[in-house]
């Protein structure tokens, strides 16, 4: 996939402040990490296809986490067929 040119140009203007905030992303915090676990386990550059699939891995589980921190343990609803919870 090709940049285009004026993305460039905005990402090459972007204050240091919108850099910080990129890195504090969910997303972007896992993409990093899954970009230097796979250069270590390939010891050496590592695959787009194996860090994308480990960048959206690492997402989805902090997601997981995340929401499953923000549900008090005590509401347990049952879960319905489809995925949602409580009664159709």
């Amino acid at each position: 996939m090709r940049t285009d040119a004026n993305e460039l140009v905005k990402a090459s203007s972007a204050s240091p402040a919108d850099a910080d905030d990129i890195l504090d992303s969910l997303f972007h915090g896992c993409a990093w990490a899954a970009y230097l676990d796979q250069a270590a386990e390939e010891r050496g550059w590592p695959s787009r296809e194996g860090t994308r699939r480990r960048a959206f891995d690492y997402f989805e589980h902090a997601l997981r986490e995340k929401n499953a921190a923000k549900r008090p343990a005590q509401q347990s609803l049952p879960r319905t067929g489809c995925g949602g919870r409580g009664d159709d």
